[in-house]
């Protein structure tokens, strides 16, 4: 969202270059000090990009205000609103849709959707990116749009011409930090070389035997209460007992395993535990030979 501002911000500036930016807070604006902001006028001729916080916040009286005012402006200044999710019901929420003017943003959920942006972002440093590039450039630097966006930044100031693939290759560092859900993720995807790879990454970050025991577990238990009710819902989830973020990819893993796929992964997942506290075998090894079983295209 932020970035996004400043680009909305940027191609404001470039038409007007005496463009200043003021920052408000619903919570604690009147109408009274609102409409003074919207109706001063500059002998400079300067114009006002007012950044309004807490949008969601406003009281009853100044949206309500705010509204009718929008309706009739005309003036020189422009007015962004950032807020919670907008409630379609009142007449504030309704103004901006019949504008074309309500915009949600919210994570992105696939490494597709990262790579697209991360080329509209190079397009933009006059920089065009490859899918394959931005690809390598998510394995390296992992889904942190900053950290992306930065090293774009830096290959469009010293490159005229990207390199290939191959030499970006070598002159990226990999800065990846492998989460949980990377690891399930993989294992979604039966790959069993890139979750062997995240599992040994996590091990090196200090994750415990014990705990990605208890990530596996719980993500297995997740799919199987989608599964087993048929409603692949944030209500399922409540019901279920589970609390917390609900990733998205566990609702498309779920949608694709049968109920005996994911009673057998949490077998699998219980009787590996179980080897760690009586088997005389390094857990590591336990966990390692656990993910290759998982990857299996079967678990029925």
């Amino acid at each position: 969202m932020r970035r996004a501002v400043r680009h909305w911000e940027s191609l404001l500036r470039k038409e007007r270059p005496s463009l200043r930016v003021k920052k408000l807070f619903g919570s604690e604006l009147d109408w009274e000090t609102l409409a003074n902001h919207l109706s001063a006028l500059s002998l400079f001729g300067d114009v006002n990009f007012f950044w309004i916080f807490e949008a969601d916040k406003l009281r009853p009286t100044v949206r309500d205000a705010l509204t009718a005012f929008l309706e009739h402006y005309r003036g020189p200044h422009f007015l962004l609103f950032w807020g919670g999710k907008a409630d379609a019901r009142l007449k504030w929420a309704e103004f901006f849709l019949k504008k074309n003017l309500l915009f949600e943003f919210g994570n992105f959920t696939s490494p597709q959707q990262i790579a697209g942006w991360l080329s509209a972002y190079a397009l933009e440093r006059e920089l065009p990116l490859p899918p394959e590039t931005a690809q390598l450039l998510i394995q390296k630097l992992g889904d942190d749009l900053s950290l992306l966006a930065a090293e774009v930044d830096k290959l469009a100031l010293a490159y005229e011409e990207l390199p290939t693939r191959e030499q970006l290759d070598k002159l990226i560092v990999s800065q990846r930090r492998f989460a949980p859900w990377d690891l399930t993720a993989a294992l979604a995807k039966k790959d069993a070389g890139l979750a062997l790879s995240i599992l040994r990454s996590l091990r090196q970050e200090g994750d415990s035997t014990g705990t990605i025991f208890y990530q596996l577990a719980e993500h297995c238990c997740k799919l199987l209460a989608f599964v087993l009710s048929g409603d692949f819902s944030y209500r399922t989830y409540q019901d279920w007992g589970f609390k917390g973020y609900l990733h998205p990819a566990i609702l498309s893993e779920a949608r694709t395993v049968s109920q005996g796929q994911a009673l057998a992964a949490v077998e699998e997942i219980a009787i590996a535990e179980r080897r760690t506290r009586f088997d005389k075998i390094p857990p590591d090894l336990i966990l390692e030979t656990l993910v290759v079983r998982l990857c299996r295209t079967n678990l029925d």
